[in-house]
């Protein structure tokens, strides 16, 4: 990754690091309240979105994630709650300039609510049966297994842009 003086950020993070984008297209970061340029980042294309696919898939069938007990995962999920807590003032503050948001709105929600949530399905995952017996619709029983199955779809919702 390149970061310049003038907020240039010349990569896009994949696979537990910075890499040179596929494609050449950047996006212009404008503060609302004046339209000026305060960064530019590079553009995911198409075949930057594979690699991270790829790489998130890889990173969960090689990683000891799907054997952790629940109560490991709640612990890590946890962890992350704190880290976003920890940043809360900067991203209140980056959510401000970049999309306007008044910075009382963007302090009690945007600084605040992705630690609550992780909190939220922390408690979750240790406050669930990982398998339990139901009566079936038609009669019998089936069994529901809670199990990790891959990588979570939600972190790729930043390769998205409009125009």
């Amino acid at each position: 990754m390149t970061i310049t003086s003038s907020n240039t950020v010349n990569g896009i993070f994949i696979d537990g690091r910075f890499t040179a984008p596929a494609g050449t297209e950047s996006i212009t970061v404008t503060e609302a309240s004046t339209g000026q340029q305060v960064a530019t980042v590079a553009a995911a294309c198409p075949a930057d979105v594979d690699a991270a696919v790829t790489a998130a898939r890889r990173s969960f069938d090689q990683s000891d994630w799907p054997t952790r007990t629940p109560q490991q995962r709640a612990a890590a999920m946890r962890s992350l709650a704190d880290e976003l807590r920890s940043r809360a003032s900067d991203t209140a503050q980056r959510v401000s300039t970049q999309n306007g948001m008044p910075i009382a709105i963007s302090s009690a929600t945007e600084a605040v609510v992705p630690a609550v949530l992780l909190e939220y399905y922390a408690d979750l995952a240790i406050g669930q049966a990982q398998e339990e017996q139901r009566a079936g619709l038609a009669g019998g029983i089936s069994t529901v297994r809670r199990e990790p199955v891959g990588s979570w779809p939600p972190s790729c919702r930043g390769t998205s842009r409009r125009r």
